[in-house]
């Protein structure tokens, strides 16, 4: 029942605790290797999760979202911020107006997966988004996207409450799916609106460091599962880099007379000459083996 994701972090806790109980003097020392080889991450392929919008379903979003009722409007702002920025549904449900700053357009995000602080650019379609939002006078310790939040009753001691900004993150997951579901939209999580971001700045020409920054991605390898291209992309690709020679339309010139000494070396029949080996390329044929 759990995620890929969670299963990973309990395999490498199993392994980095054999690694301590040998380093210690716990355990044995082939008992400690046995069980490191035995215990296997899942592949980094079974993890990826790749979804994103494509050119037609990025427009059917648009027009939905410009159709919302009165009720569901406050999707639309935020689902603006996390195509526009890349960021994650929970850090935008958590954003505040003192971590705006509309003069430098910049957004800057505290409370993150990774622990780190992050600072992104907001494009000026965002700015007039976020204008609109603030109107006149805002706190700064609002919350700059207007999300509804329920209120629960605790009906245990025992029950922690929940934090606010995971209320409204909740909030904002259930209306996606409600209206990915009105759109005839397959398969689209919220989340994967991160994944459509990364992949319109790689199509726009950013490189992988880049979206890595965007993304706040702490490893390069991470953000390489976001470097993938469709078959349309490809095909325009290969249109873009195909080259062809121009094709003579008339006979060419004869060649000019080549000199006697060049044609009499042009009749001798080549040299075979033997390569020596290449030393360095047996030792690694030799390393391979062994």
């Amino acid at each position: 029942g759990c995620s890929v994701a969670t299963v990973n972090r309990h395999v490498a806790t199993i392994k980095h605790l054999a690694g301590w109980a040998r380093a210690m003097g716990h355990a044995p020392r082939d008992w400690a290797a046995a069980l490191r080889d035995d215990v296997k991450l899942y592949d980094e392929t079974d993890r990826a999760r790749t979804r994103h919008l494509t050119t037609a379903e990025l427009e059917r979003v648009l027009v939905g979202l410009s159709a919302l009722d009165k009720r569901n409007a406050f999707l639309r702002p935020i689902v603006e911020a996390a195509l526009g920025t890349g960021a994650r549904i929970g850090e935008l449900a958590k954003l505040r107006w003192s971590e705006v700053d509309l003069e430098r357009a910049e957004l800057t995000f505290r409370k993150t997966k990774t622990k780190r602080t992050r600072t992104v650019k907001a494009g000026a379609a965002l700015v007039e988004t976020l204008l609109e939002l603030r109107g006149a006078g805002a706190d700064a310790r609002a919350f700059v996207f207007p999300v509804p939040v329920r209120r629960l009753v605790v009906r245990s001691a025992s029950m922690e409450p929940r934090d606010e900004g995971e209320k409204r993150r909740d909030t904002v997951s259930r209306a996606w799916a409600r209206f990915s579901e009105a759109i005839e939209l397959r398969d689209f999580h919220a989340h994967d609106l991160r994944h459509t971001a990364a992949t319109s700045a790689l199509r726009g020409g950013a490189s992988l460091a880049h979206v890595r920054r965007l993304l706040g991605h702490t490893t390069i390898s991470t953000t390489q599962r976001y470097a993938h291209v469709e078959v349309d992309d490809l095909a325009t690709m290969a249109d873009t880099i195909a080259v062809r020679a121009k094709r003579a339309t008339s006979p060419e010139p004869s060649a000019p007379p080549m000199p006697q000494a060049l044609e009499r070396a042009a009749a001798r029949s080549p040299v075979s000459r033997r390569r020596r080996p290449d030393s360095n390329r047996c030792m690694k044929v030799l390393q391979t083996f062994a």
